[in-house]
């Protein structure tokens, strides 16, 4: 099976719904493909609040913008040099940081254990 592909987009439906066209011509050619929004991040994080993953200290919202920022800016490095960043290895440190399960120092770096 295909990684999944996430396609970040925001702004108003002029400009989420080439995202969403583009994400449903995937999706027939076989591939899996979700959609994420700032509203889409907002509830998933209410949700690991919910069942626990995530603290109840974190604003929903707040983490929402963090991860389209983020989103965004990896996008770019990856469009400069894809062999710069590891996109996918990035985000998975920005869901254990909502999360709370890891903690990083002021320069970003996680503690040495």
């Amino acid at each position: 099976m295909s990684k999944p592909i996430v396609i970040f987009t925001i702004g108003t439906q002029g400009d989420i719904r080439p995202c969403v066209a583009l994400g449903q011509g995937l999706h027939r050619a076989g591939y899996p493909v979700r959609i994420a929004t700032s509203a889409n991040f907002a509830e998933l994080v209410r949700q690991g609040q919910r069942t626990g993953a995530v603290g109840a200290d974190v604003d929903p919202d707040d983490a929402a913008a963090l991860v389209v920022a983020a989103s965004d800016g990896l996008q770019v490095q990856w469009l400069l040099d894809p062999e710069a960043v590891d996109v996918h290895r990035v985000l998975r440190l920005l869901e254990q940081l909502v999360s709370g399960r890891v903690s990083v120092d002021a320069a970003g770096r996680e503690p040495s254990r």
